[in-house]
């Protein structure tokens, strides 16, 4: 049994945060790094990939280590921002695509 008896089950957008890995990478070449640095970009990536499953502490010392190719704090900043509002706009674009389908309001209170 994953994470014990009294785990939850991890919900992107719920109880974690919805991450989109390519945008976040886009971001990081914005930020200055160039794709050249290979490994500079596996461990960002794997910090992103960290978040999206909750671990948002070691994601960030992840991130931040710079004695493991790691980058700055505001770059990373950055890189988490644009990852999760690109997440967050393919998730609303798709709940809307699905209402429209459906030919359903949305529910009170609910986007749409």
């Amino acid at each position: 049994m994953r994470g014990g008896p009294f785990a939850e089950r991890l919900t992107p957008g719920v109880n974690v945060d919805r991450i989109d890995v390519a945008a976040g990478m886009r971001a990081l070449v914005e930020c200055g790094y160039p794709t050249t640095e290979v490994e500079r970009h596996y461990a960002i990536q794997h910090a992103l990939m960290r978040w999206a499953r909750g671990e948002e502490e070691q994601a960030v010392r992840g991130a931040i280590d710079r004695s493991f190719y790691g980058i700055d704090l505001t770059s990373w900043l950055r890189v988490l921002a644009c990852s999760r509002a690109a997440a967050e706009a393919q998730a609303t674009a798709a709940e809307t695509q699905a209402t429209a389908i459906s030919g359903q309001k949305p529910a009170e209170g609910e986007k749409g």
